[in-house]
């Protein structure tokens, strides 16, 4: 059956059939009865999916658990199926879960197999999102950062220095999640490798030898899934691999689908995305795209049976080294902490207006939502302003230094997230003279002697700076802090730090390589912070580590407003908050009420380049401008 030649009247015949079919599966419907841990047969027949010989609409939405604390896991889900969702697409960040090499982390706030069975007790199916590039404006695309230490790494392709790092950590899922697969009781229905990719045959080489290194960690009885979009379709299509395509909210969505049934008869009207997501960058004064496109978008793949992901129904945060970067249009373009706070769900669980238009509609064609179990509404609280009490100054606070003749970029030093202070002597110099950084990744403050001279921001022409007249053996120090890396850089090698040569251009055209360079670590870590030497805090708006010990007279979701504060990382009880910056337009940090206590909370806070005052207070409101 063709569902793109049908009539609207026999559409709606046959979605009445379907609607009192659907009724009747604990599933679909999500009934809160037990569920079991039964074997489960997912399957796609002639183009459709079936759940147990049932046919399913897959009504999926993006739920990253990555952006929401553990303990809010279950009640975001069960927002989502209010929705009518009954699918969870969940994409799993290869930077969180192995840090170093071969250094695994799942536990904590990391155990997606316990998101997993959360999902399974709610009566949701899992689409998991393995990538190993995951995008959902992730540093690096979600890849971790020590991919970058290898110069010679190409990645995303079958390069074995890629490829054999990829299978590990696919082996480190399989062992954790293939007994989380629909035929051993589970909820894991696909598996998504990668994102859209070029149409080059490189690139069907590598999906192909992705499809097979996912296979051979034991995911072997779960429908492999690929994005792209329809141009591209003909040139990336696998055997043994369903492609989920992307649509423009411009696009007509049943015209599109109609296009490609004719390329394949059998392939599943299943989109992965229909674009939409509000972006938050720091420095940019960005504006909500419109719902309405996407709404008739998501109703055209409705009317014609279609399965879909919806990325934006859900926003969250960016807790920790999270948020990525964009470079499409060669300017630097770092996201913001807040993600996608105008989301159907926002980020502390606010329902957007659009809420009841979306949930009538999905429910209308799925039979998927739970309106009677109306969650409360999400509640936030504030708290008084106060003066954080402790200070350690950065520059006192320095590791053993790293040397070397030529600067070193940050993953040469062994830092994935945070910052590295350059340091080296100068030559005597007349006044007058150029200093002149290659490239700096991402914001620099420039030291003389112990002096500011400027700040830097990421430029592709370098960074210049005129300098005075100093004698011979001036101290000269670069802290270079970088925000996150771009997904979309050639091959996703964004560098951070000072990457390439320090020279100094004297008025007679020649110019000098400054060498014999010190590298001082300074990773954003808890661990870091923690650990610094603390004095009661002064007028100084220098940098430096940050601490105060509060109590709180009542324990609820809250923002922490950060306006008089520089641009940095915020920590809480353990947690990362996530990066802060003067530049807007976020202005507070998201913190949920499970993170906190009633008594002596620890905030730890790192600003790169100084507070103009040492104050925070908890909010009642997200503060983006």
């Amino acid at each position: 059956m063709n569902f793109c030649d049908m009539s609207l009247k026999k559409l709606q015949g046959y979605f009445i059939a379907v609607f009192i079919m659907i009724l009747s599966a604990p599933l679909i419907t999500g009934c809160d009865n037990i569920v079991s841990r039964a074997p489960r047969d997912f399957s796609l027949r002639e183009g459709y999916f079936y759940l147990n010989d049932t046919f399913i609409v897959v009504a999926s939405a993006d739920m990253s658990y990555a952006r929401h604390p553990k303990a809010y896991w279950e009640r975001r889900m069960k927002q989502l199926k209010e929705l009518g969702v009954n699918t969870i697409k969940v994409r799993v960040p290869w930077l969180l879960h192995e840090p170093q090499p071969a250094v695994f982390d799942f536990g904590g706030e990391k155990d997606i197999k316990d998101f997993c069975q959360i999902a399974r007790e709610n009566n949701l199916l899992v689409w998991l999102h393995v990538g190993p590039f995951v995008d959902e404006h992730m540093d690096m695309g979600g890849m971790p950062w020590w991919l970058l230490k290898d110069e010679n790494i190409a990645l995303r392709t079958t390069d074995s220095l890629f490829m054999d790092k990829v299978g590990r950590f696919y082996r480190a899922l399989g062992g954790l999640l293939a007994n989380e697969q629909m035929c051993n009781g589970g909820a894991l229905a696909m598996i998504q490798i990668e994102e859209p990719a070029s149409t080059s045959v490189v690139a069907r080489e590598y999906l192909a030898a992705l499809r097979d290194s996912i296979v051979a960690a034991g995911f072997d009885s779960t429908i492999i899934t690929i994005a792209t979009k329809k141009d591209n379709l003909s040139t990336l299509s696998l055997d043994g691999v369903v492609t989920a395509i992307d649509i423009d909210a411009e696009m007509h969505a049943t015209s599109y689908f109609s296009s490609i049934k004719k390329i394949d008869v059998d392939a599943p009207i299943l989109c992965n995305d229909i674009d939409r997501t509000c972006e938050h960058v720091w420095g940019e004064n960005t504006k909500p795209r419109p719902w309405n496109k996407r709404y008739m978008r998501l109703f055209e793949l409705l009317s014609v049976s279609g399965s879909f992901n919806l990325g934006s129904l859900n926003g969250g945060t960016s807790f920790g080294p999270l948020a990525g970067a964009s470079l499409f249009d060669g300017d630097f373009h770092p996201y913001a902490t807040s993600y996608d706070n105008d989301a159907i769900i926002g980020e502390y669980g606010q329902r957007h207006l659009k809420f009841p238009e979306y949930a009538g509609t999905i429910i209308s064609y799925t039979s998927g939502g739970e309106l009677s179990v109306k969650l409360p509404p999400s509640r936030l609280v504030a708290f008084d302003a106060m003066k954080v009490a402790e200070w350690a100054p950065l520059f006192e606070n320095l590791p053993e230094p790293i040397e070397s003749d030529r600067p070193l970029t940050m993953e040469q030093c062994n830092v994935g997230y945070g910052a590295v202070l350059y340091e080296t002597r100068l030559p005597a110099l007349q006044g007058g003279e150029t200093l002149c950084i290659d490239n700096i990744h991402d914001y620099a403050r420039i030291y003389l002697d112990g002096s500011l001279l400027t700040e830097m921001v990421r430029s592709d022409s370098g960074n210049r700076v005129i300098l005075p007249k100093v004698a011979e053996g001036a101290c000269l120090r670069i802290l270079v802090d970088a925000m996150g890396r771009a997904a979309d850089a050639p091959g996703c090698k964004d560098y951070k730090g000072v990457v390439g040569d320090v020279k100094i251009l004297f008025n007679n055209n020649k110019s000098v390589t400054l060498n014999g360079w010190k590298h001082y670590p300074l990773p954003a870590s808890y661990s870091t912070v923690a650990d610094a030497e603390y004095l009661p805090v002064s007028d100084m708006c220098a940098p430096g580590y940050f601490r105060h010990v509060f109590d709180l007279p009542e324990i609820g979701d809250t923002y922490l407003s950060l306006m008089t504060w520089g641009r940095g990382v915020v920590f809480l009880n353990g947690h990362s908050l996530g990066r802060f910056w003067s530049v807007g337009p976020q202005y507070a940090l998201y913190i949920p009420a499970c993170w906190l206590k009633e008594k002596g909370n620890e905030l730890l806070i790192i600003d790169w380049s100084g507070p103009e005052e040492t104050v925070v207070a908890g909010v009642d409101a997200a503060v983006i401008r």
